[in-house]
């Protein structure tokens, strides 16, 4: 008889992914070795072909080259792959599972329908879910909805009021706008007409050019500046005085008429 020796681990695998591990220093017959393999292949053969001896069967079993197991083959084509009368897991047993069954089945499960309807415990379970989740009926729910998008419109149509009043006035602020701008640049070019003169006058004073940046160009212009300054607070205030002897003489006026009319 063959002996087959080896100091290391003998893994020998099958084919469906399975592995026969012998320990160390491990010594087997040859034909017992061959006997496990044997019978082993033959255990995955009956696995994949049907019970019965049905031509048809068998032919089918034989057409599968995909080694998936009977339950996950019919999975896989959308068969029932497991039989509700004699389940192989407890998970097949529960009621949840059995309603996935009849689901996506039917009648084709022989389950006994009145188990897909809901308990009276799981039913008080979803009304009271039904009332925390949703609180409002339909009738609420509508009349809200129609509230919001009527306080919309509203809010809408009183922006669209505003934009429409706020562009009537477009113009009007345009217009004063420029003017603004107009007298800015008129003040501006007034005040530059001003340090113009005054330059000019300086270096008139001195007779010939002068460059701005001379010391005594710029002592002789802050001279100036405070001559010119002084000559329009002087005009102001001559204007000032005008202004009021002018209402004083008004006022006078005024009382001694009062004064005739009472008098006739």
């Amino acid at each position: 008889m063959s002996i087959i020796t080896r100091v290391g681990h003998i893994v020998l695998t099958k084919s469906i992914g399975n592995s026969i591990t012998y320990s160390k220093s491990a010594v087997l017959p040859l034909s017992r070795l061959s006997s496990s393999l044997t019978a082993t292949s033959q255990n995955e053969i009956k696995e994949h072909e049907p019970s019965n001896e049905n031509p048809a069967d068998v032919l089918e079993a034989k057409r599968n080259k995909s080694k998936l197991k009977s339950r996950h083959y019919k999975m896989l084509h959308g068969q029932m792959g497991v039989d509700p009368q004699n389940p192989l897991f407890p998970r097949e047993e529960t009621v949840r599972y059995r309603r996935k069954l009849i689901a996506r089945h039917g009648l084709e499960t022989g389950i006994n329908l009145g188990i897909a309807w809901p308990t009276r415990e799981e039913l008080e379970n979803q009304l009271e879910y039904d009332r925390v989740a949703h609180p409002f009926t339909i009738q609420e729910m509508v009349e809200k909805k129609k509230k919001l998008r009527e306080e919309e419109a509203n809010r809408i149509a009183e922006r669209q009021k505003e934009i429409n009043l706020k562009m009537g006035k477009l113009g009007s602020w345009m217009k004063e706008l420029k003017d603004k701008n107009q007298k800015k640049e008129s003040t501006a070019r007034v005040a530059q007409e001003k340090k113009d003169a005054l330059i000019e006058e300086v270096r008139q004073h001195f007779g010939y050019v002068v460059s701005v940046k001379d010391p005594k160009f710029q002592e002789m212009m802050v001279q100036k500046e405070k001559e010119a300054k002084k000559a329009e607070k002087d005009i102001k205030k001559k204007v000032r005085i005008e202004r009021n002897a002018i209402k004083s003489i008004a006022f006078a006026e005024q009382i001694s008429a009062e004064k005739e009319t009472k008098s006739e």
